[in-house]
């Protein structure tokens, strides 16, 4: 799960766009949004982004084979809306998981347009995603939360992330250790959809020698 979260942070830190007037790009933000609340965290990323090009420049980077272990990932979304447009149909969320297994084991559509120099390292990455059928409680789930919520957006510059708890309009999450939590909900700014997404590592991820900085209950994508 650990392994998993930290792939999954790669990808939506890449993703995470501001459409600023002024600034195209929201990584400087972004950054500077966590720092302010979790000091240390821009150098510790930078060792970490050194160490990481090191590595992958000193061994050889080999594709997974059959007979590889495939991870299953159990996953849970939750939905918070504040009308009913927002209360997305399960239909979208199953299509969606679908979409994210094709990526993860390199089975969509548009890998044919690969890039050649990547071409000998492109691989299944050997996860797949399931929606939770047991929730923490051990009772039947379809792996869907839905709340309701008075807040019209969970935008916020500081990350304060308001969406993850029961307290501030949002939802609880699940088990990080055990489930991957997806919180789907509006996070835009005077009408704009400023920001796409967003998402934290896990706290003593292997191969991420970086402190988390965030609380697990907070661990998850957005």
């Amino acid at each position: 799960m650990k392994i998993l979260y930290f792939a999954l942070f790669l990808s939506f830190f890449v993703n995470s766009i501001f459409a600023q007037q002024v600034e195209p790009c929201g990584q400087v933000e972004y950054f500077n949004a966590i720092e302010r609340n979790f000091p240390g965290y821009k150098q510790s990323l930078e060792k970490q982004y050194q160490l990481d090009l090191f590595q992958a420049s000193s061994k050889k980077l080999n594709k997974i084979g059959p007979g590889d272990t495939i991870y299953h990932i159990p996953v849970v979304f939750h939905i918070l809306y504040n009308n009913q447009t927002e209360n997305l149909n399960d239909s979208f969320i199953y299509s969606q998981v679908k979409v994210l297994n094709e990526c993860f084991r390199r089975m969509n559509a548009d890998t044919v347009n690969t890039r050649d120099i990547f071409k000998p390292i492109a691989a299944d990455a050997g996860i797949e995603f399931y929606l939770a059928n047991t929730d923490p409680s051990g009772n039947s789930t379809n792996g869907i939360t839905r709340t309701a919520t008075s807040k019209t957006t969970f935008y916020d510059l500081n990350f304060s992330d308001e969406m993850k708890f029961n307290s501030s309009g949002g939802r609880d999450a699940w088990d990080p250790t055990k489930y991957l939590n997806i919180w789907v909900c509006d996070i835009s700014s005077s009408g704009m959809d400023n920001l796409l997404g967003y998402a934290f590592p896990p706290t003593d991820a292997q191969f991420w020698n970086v402190q988390s900085f965030v609380p697990i209950d907070r661990q998850g994508v957005v």
